[in-house]
């Protein structure tokens, strides 16, 4: 057993034993020593077994001799079948994507064309209540009742909010009357008057403001004095000239201030409110110059903003628009094509590289195509599923990649087929944990009572099933044939063939971001500075962090000697 065990951690090819193999090397308690004798080895053998492999079947009372608990022994074994599982299936995997990596590759094109045809039942929601509002609120029931049977008093509500020192004084009030009058008459070819587009309020277009109190009259407006303004809102049960009824104005002013007897002498905020009969294009045509007025402002006002129905529509909508997440997603495929390879003319993988981040793209449109096949509406958060999913898709490509490059130059060079099972068998199990964590997480958030937030999560989710699948065929495949095209030492941008007599250069060969971390940070955390704060913690530091691993010429790792370093 002891051979056994010291056989498969030795490896004949030098690599890191597997996560089963490792599995296989733990005892779990039981001592196997080659001294021990022939009988007591088997009996402890056959302990080991009977814990790792199913100890409540072979002693459901837990009272078999081994040392082992039969909790640790049931969950040791369910993770040795389900990881020995999944690398035996990422083995086939791998050995029929070696063989067959344009199959592989055309496959997935054609998946990804095939649900991309689901786009002719794709829909965007943009109405607000269908996004936002949870399932099963009242107030879709009660809206959808009005609006059948009392479409007159069925209204969108537009606010323009003016801010000032002092908003109750005579300046402000015309202010008020010229941006209410540039409001009204806003008149477009494609927008009808406000007389035609206004919900009626006792045969009188609605929008209220302290206008109101005035009758919106110019003529009195524009005589005005600062106390007749605050005599007017200091006036015991004001009622509407307009509407004819009761007007509250602690309901319309923000940040009052009352002079000893509690009357108002000033407000720095005073709201407007406009309503609209018609929704749909109309609607949203006459909301945009709403909103272009409110954002011209006034000169006697410190500040205007307007809030139409569709301010939060645009607000998400202009997350497709934002220079800064695109600028993030090219320097995101820069790192990628730089990184993925060695930076000389024939190692470096610069299709490989922009082929993965394409791998991104075939997932995100399947997962949109199968999904408005499926009835799933697409909404303004969406655009940023690309970000989102790119991460998770560079994360499994340096993993495939990195898992390719352990392997020794002669496997790689030997046979394609067992190199790229071998390779799947390494990067395949945590690619698979990784997705499913993702998987999980947005799954469970799919079952969110809000509409918007539910479809995001779905669509992910798909998506990243599809990027699983893709990367460990498409990009897979496009491996494969990257490796033939350095083998015959084909230039990585314009594959013409250089001369046999051409080397890289020794440099072109290291990791700029092992450099870094070996040269420069390892360094600083073992400064004299560091050593004398937490001495205890060195060993245990180098043991753990990767930055104590130097990559040797054979493409394998080792741990830095701790005592050189010292």
């Amino acid at each position: 057993m002891a051979e056994n065990t010291a056989e498969k951690s030795s490896n004949t090819n030098g690599d890191l034993p597997t996560v089963s193999e490792k599995v296989d090397q733990q005892n779990d308690g039981v001592v196997l020593v080659d001294s021990m004798p022939e009988d007591d080895k088997a009996e402890n053998s056959e302990k080991r077994h009977c814990c790792s492999r199913c100890c409540l079947r072979c002693c459901p009372s837990c009272t078999c001799g081994c040392s082992c608990s039969c909790f640790q022994a049931c969950l040791q074994s369910v993770s040795y079948i389900i990881v020995h599982g999944l690398e035996e299936l990422f083995t086939r995997v791998g050995r029929f994507v070696g063989r067959f990596h344009w199959l592989a590759i055309l496959m997935s094109m054609l998946v990804t064309g095939g649900f991309c045809a689901g786009f002719i039942k794709f829909y965007q929601e943009t109405e607000y209540n269908n996004l936002w509002v949870p399932d099963g609120s009242t107030i879709l029931d009660k809206a959808a009742f009005v609006a059948i049977n009392f479409p007159s008093l069925s209204g969108q509500y537009q606010y323009i909010l003016v801010m000032d020192e002092n908003v109750l004084t005579a300046d402000s009030i015309r202010a008020m009357y010229e941006i209410d009058k540039k409001v009204k008459a806003i008149n477009v070819a494609t927008v009808p008057s406000w007389e035609n587009i206004c919900y009626e309020l006792n045969e009188v277009c609605f929008s209220t403001s302290l206008l109101e109190l005035w009758s919106f009259n110019e003529m009195i407006v524009r005589n005005l004095t600062d106390q007749d303004v605050i005599d007017m809102v200091n006036t015991a049960n004001l009622t509407s000239p307009v509407y004819l009824g009761n007007y509250y104005v602690d309901k319309v002013l923000a940040e009052m201030t009352r002079n000893g007897n509690g009357d108002i002498t000033g407000a720095k905020a005073h709201t407007m409110v406009y309503a609209l009969r018609l929704d749909g294009e109309v609607g949203k045509t006459w909301e945009a110059e709403f909103i272009d007025v409110g954002l011209a402002g006034h000169n006697d006002l410190d500040e205007v903003l307007p809030l139409a129905i569709r301010s939060f529509q645009d607000a998400f909508a202009g997350l497709s628009e934002l220079w800064l997440l695109t600028a993030g997603y090219v320097l995101i495929i820069a790192y990628v094509v730089v990184m993925v390879g060695n930076i000389n003319v024939v190692e470096h993988r610069i299709y490989v590289g922009l082929l993965g981040v394409a791998s991104v793209g075939m997932a995100t449109g399947a997962a949109i195509g199968f999904c408005s096949l499926c009835g799933v509406v697409y909404g303004p958060i969406h655009s940023v599923m690309p970000f989102l999913l790119i991460g998770v898709g560079v994360d499994d490509m340096f993993v495939i990649v990195q898992a390719w490059e352990n392997l020794t130059p002669t496997e790689r060079k030997k046979n394609k087929q067992e190199a790229a099972a071998k390779a799947m068998k390494h990067a395949g199990v945590s690619i698979t944990v990784t997705s499913i964590t993702d998987l999980l997480a947005f799954g469970i958030g799919a079952t969110s009572p809000i509409p918007a937030l539910r479809s995001f999560c779905i669509y992910v989710a798909v998506a990243i099933v599809f990027l699983f699948l893709f990367q460990c065929t498409f990009f897979m495949g496009v491996l494969v044939i990257d490796q033939y095209r350095r083998e015959a030492r084909r230039d990585a941008c314009c594959c013409f063939k250089h001369s046999k007599d051409y080397k890289p250069l020794a440099c072109s060969r290291k990791s700029l971001v092992h450099w870094i971390f070996d040269k420069c940070y390892t360094r600083i955390l073992l400064a004299i500075p560091m050593k004398g704060t937490r001495p205890a913690l060195w060993p245990h530091a180098l043991t753990m962090c990767p930055l104590a691993m130097e990559s040797t010429s054979s493409g394998k790792h080792e741990i830095l000697d701790q005592g050189a370093i010292a």
